[in-house]
């Protein structure tokens, strides 16, 4: 990945930016910033703001959740801030990806990601994993 190059953003780094109680907070925010600053087109897609919805409105995951309003005005900010990866040819590039990955289960989620990444042509993602 080089400076400027569009970059996907993984629902992980949405939240850990988002909760200030978050564990990697400060690393997630500092590396969007810094992104940003260098002139790199951030990507995201319907799945990862699925993704936020469901851990943060998830009881129990962090001691403030925001209320639904809430949730909804974050989601619509940053429907208006990031680029969309639209998911037409993802499926096809998923059966792809499974065919030369072994995934199952729940790794099939983040197999759907690199499948949108893939089919919107993006080289490269964040991840906090």
């Amino acid at each position: 990945m080089t400076e400027g190059d569009p970059v996907f953003v993984d629902t992980n780094v949405l939240v850990y930016a988002s909760v200030a109680e978050a564990p990697l907070h400060e690393l997630a925010v500092e590396k969007l910033r810094r992104l940003h600053e260098e002139g790199s087109e951030l990507w995201v897609s319907n799945q990862v703001l699925r993704e936020y919805m469901v851990t943060l409105s998830r009881p129990g995951t962090f001691k403030n959740p925001p209320s639904m309003p809430v949730l909804i005005k974050t989601i619509r900010g940053f429907k208006r801030t990031f680029r969309m990866a639209v998911e037409v040819g993802t499926t096809d590039a998923l059966l792809m990806v499974m065919g030369r990955v072994h995934v199952s289960g729940k790794q099939i989620h983040d197999a759907n990601i690199v499948a949108t990444m893939l089919s919107n042509n993006l080289p490269a993602g964040i991840s906090a994993r």
